[in-house]
């Protein structure tokens, strides 16, 4: 094939261009045959050249038990026939090329009894250029969808990712709770024991005042009875005093928990703003992209 030379441009009637994202232009294309041959110019957006040129090859199969020609920027079949445009057979001749975010695509018809038709012809051309419009509108049509699917998946994601931080705030805000309710409880039980504990100082003193108040004809069994009590409160005393330190240390412990809690509450409150905002952001997205399948689709 011959190197591509754009020759001239003309416009289309205005009601060709209604479609913003899909322009369809007259012009000519050097590169099918040896000189310049009448051609219709398209451009759309969004659509990957191979995926444009893969909707093509898959219609013009459709349309004919031919052969179609397929090359990495080319699609060629002869003699097919399209009879919503023509009763006479027609080779068809197309070149595809990438643009910054699209595909550029020259498609030229000839019939093999008259020669190569012109977009302007007032017998083919507004058909033709209907018949461009309407694959081309199917295929954006389906890479919008291709492309809702993927970004409704991204919003899945990302509510899952929202909502997976909610669960992690519930968890830690129900460790804190518990870790609080631990706390009080611990608290009670200490105000209890030092209750506890006076009793048992008093009761203590009690049992050495009468230890020593004893006098040498105290009997045997009398003074053991008092000492072993006095070890008995005692060791209660102590075992009371080693509990309240115990506990006083233990709220420590939980309250050193619940302000790293805290910390990571903050912060996962901070991610859950971050998250929100890209969820509703993206809810935006894809209500935007259904919209504009379902005006294309009317």
């Amino acid at each position: 094939m011959k190197n591509i030379v754009y020759l001239f441009v003309l416009l289309l009637p205005a009601f060709l261009q209604a479609q913003s994202y899909i322009k369809i232009e007259d012009s000519a294309y050097a590169g099918f045959k040896s000189e310049a041959v009448p051609a219709f110019k398209v451009e759309v957006e969004k659509v990957v050249r191979k995926e444009f040129m893969d909707h093509w090859e898959q219609y013009l199969k459709k349309q004919s038990d031919l052969k179609v020609q397929r090359t990495d920027d080319k699609i060629i079949i002869e003699k097919a026939l399209l009879k919503s445009i023509s009763s006479s057979l027609l080779n068809i001749y197309m070149h595809f090329e990438d643009m910054e975010d699209g595909t550029r695509m020259y498609v030229a018809f000839e019939d093999t009894v008259s020669g190569f038709i012109k977009p302007s012809d007032v017998k083919y051309g507004v058909a033709l250029s209907k018949l461009i419009r309407e694959r081309t509108n199917m295929v954006y049509v389906d890479t919008k969808k291709n492309y809702l699917g993927a970004e409704e998946k991204r919003l899945k994601d990302l509510e899952s990712d929202l909502a997976a931080i909610k669960d992690d705030e519930d968890k830690i805000s129900k460790k804190i709770l518990g870790k609080t309710r631990d706390i009080e409880k611990i608290k009670n039980d200490i105000e209890i024991n030092k209750s506890v504990l006076e009793e048992v100082r008093d009761e203590v003193a009690t049992q050495r005042s009468n230890l020593n108040a004893m006098s040498a004809t105290t009997p045997d069994e009398v003074r053991k009875s008092t000492e072993k009590e006095l070890k008995k409160q005692e060791k209660k005393r102590d075992n009371l005093s080693k509990s309240i330190d115990k506990g006083t240390t233990n709220i420590y412990d939980l309250e050193t928990d619940i302000r790293d809690l805290n910390y990571e509450l903050d912060k996962l409150k901070q991610d859950e703003k971050f998250a929100l905002d890209r969820v509703m952001e993206q809810r935006e997205l894809v209500m935007a992209i259904k919209n504009q399948v379902y005006e294309m689709e009317k």
